[in-house]
């Protein structure tokens, strides 16, 4: 992820973004050795070689039309460009789970171990944010091209992932599509910053979407540590499980509320930044059909949090784990405080554009 960041020359940049998905591969099935997560793996393999194809196809149209692999903005306009750009942008829409580039992240997400999961919904998500917003910035300063699909891109996306995730019954199955609909909300942003370029000046990445992205990071880590320390797989599990045990279920109704962006938590801050972006590059409809599915989505994370403390145990309620190790309490606190952080800290949208723009 780091070369995939870093690269400034296309053959480069690819084999970043295949070294970091050859062990995404691999690691699917080697920490849960089952024929499921078998059939995960070889799934994300073959749809993630697809991804790569459409990235080297869109690369050689590139170099075909530029006579350049270095990664600077190309000073031609034509179709063909857009159409290689549009090539290679599809790849970063994989890696993110945007519709209809999705259908391989709801097998994997449940199949996998919970740690691994949390760490594909939060790293190779932002790594395929960067894959993204360095392909976008190949374009030429003031056009549209590809950027211009992004908003119904992120309107399918965000409403798909979360109507899909109402009726799941798979906690993790439902955080791989609450996820989805937040790549919705990321793409909202990153369209925003697209049409602010030509006027706030070439930074690398959008603030709002750094921020969002940042409070994802621990809600989403967080949410899926929970799971992993109450071994929790089905939603029927919740039932009543904060009788059981306090501690793992108040976690997890923290993550779920930053999830459903409710205030004061990161992800209210984060999902308010993007929304304003979009305000500001003409897209209050967006804006509004972004803030109508949120709606959508305290659906299923209220329902949630109800089965949690409302249900009375039952046969199938998850049995308390017992006390929290030292290493579960640090990695806990280090997901729940950053998340109320953030959530309280206005002035962190500034922090990240100073930051960007250095």
């Amino acid at each position: 992820m780091l070369v995939l960041a870093a690269a400034n020359h296309l053959v480069v940049f690819f084999l970043g973004l295949e070294l970091m998905s050859l062990p995404s591969y691999l690691l699917v099935y080697r920490l849960r050795r089952d024929k499921k997560s078998l059939e995960a793996a070889i799934k994300y393999f073959f749809a993630g070689s697809v991804g790569s194809a459409l990235f080297l196809f869109g690369v050689s149209l590139f170099y075909g039309l530029t006579g350049s692999l270095a990664m600077d903005p190309a000073d031609v306009s034509s179709p063909r460009l857009e159409l290689a750009l549009t090539l290679m942008g599809a790849g970063a829409l994989f890696k993110v789970g945007a519709v209809p580039l999705h259908f391989w992240l709801p097998d994997v997400y449940e199949a996998a171990a919970p740690e691994l999961v949390g760490f594909f919904s939060t790293g190779v998500k932002s790594a395929g944010l960067v894959f993204l917003f360095r392909v976008l910035m190949l374009l030429p300063p003031a056009s549209g091209g590809f950027a211009s699909w992004l908003p119904a891109v992120s309107v399918v996306t965000m409403t798909a992932g979360n109507l899909l995730a109402l009726r799941q019954t798979s906690l993790q199955r439902l955080l791989a599509y609450s996820s989805i609909a937040h790549v919705g909300y990321l793409l909202l942003g990153v369209w925003a910053w697209s049409v602010l370029r030509p006027v706030a000046g070439l930074a690398p990445m959008s603030a709002a979407v750094y921020v969002y992205a940042a409070a994802y990071l621990f809600m989403s880590t967080g949410a899926f540590l929970a799971l992993r320390l109450g071994n929790l797989r089905e939603r029927r599990q919740l039932a009543g499980f904060a009788k059981r045990s306090p501690a793992i279920a108040a976690f997890l109704a923290l993550m779920l509320l930053s999830l459903a962006s409710v205030p004061p938590t990161g992800g209210f801050l984060g999902k308010f930044f993007v929304f304003w972006d979009a305000i500001k590059a003409g897209g209050a409809w967006l804006a509004a059909v972004a803030a109508a599915n949120s709606i959508v989505g305290l659906g299923y994370y209220f329902a949630l949090i109800r089965d949690l403390y409302l249900a009375e145990p039952g046969p199938e309620t998850a049995e308390d784990p017992g006390p929290l190790g030292p290493r579960a309490r640090v990695l806990t606190f280090a997901c729940a405080i950053p998340t109320l952080l953030l959530g309280l800290w206005p002035g962190a949208w500034q922090l990240a554009a100073e930051w960007l723009n250095r």
